[in-house]
């Protein structure tokens, strides 16, 4: 899962350190989130990992969320994030969803939901 952590961080503008994420605000000055901050996947802390540094970027980078979703289904766990996908107008395209199905649910919403924003980063 770090993999997917530094996926998600990189394509929130941050790159990777040995010791933790850095992203350049302006000439000389930057922002710097330790490990744990960035642990989408984290069990424990991972979903509100997510909904205060992730889901935000979403909107950031052209993506306006209607819904996060999460089901169940015996023992997996899907995420669905329904969206508008806006241009450089900020006017919306299209309704589009994309969802993550498979994760076997063992209590990680968080996991689901990072999953489920890769799958919009690689489309």
């Amino acid at each position: 899962m770090n993999e997917l952590n530094r996926k998600l961080a990189k394509w929130m503008g941050y790159e990777w350190r040995r010791d933790g994420y850095y992203k350049q605000r302006f000439e000389g000055v930057w922002d710097c989130k330790s490990l744990a901050e960035f642990n989408f996947t984290d069990p424990e802390f991972g979903i509100a990992h997510c909904f205060k540094w992730l889901v935000p970027v979403l909107k950031i980078n052209g993506f306006t969320l209607l819904s996060i979703e999460f089901m169940w289904d015996g023992d997996w766990v899907s995420c669905r994030i329904v969206f508008y996908a806006t241009d450089e107008t900020t006017q919306p395209r299209a309704y589009e969803e994309r969802v993550f199905l498979g994760v076997p649910y063992n209590g990680n919403l968080a996991e689901a939901l990072c999953l489920a924003t890769e799958e919009l980063i690689d489309a």
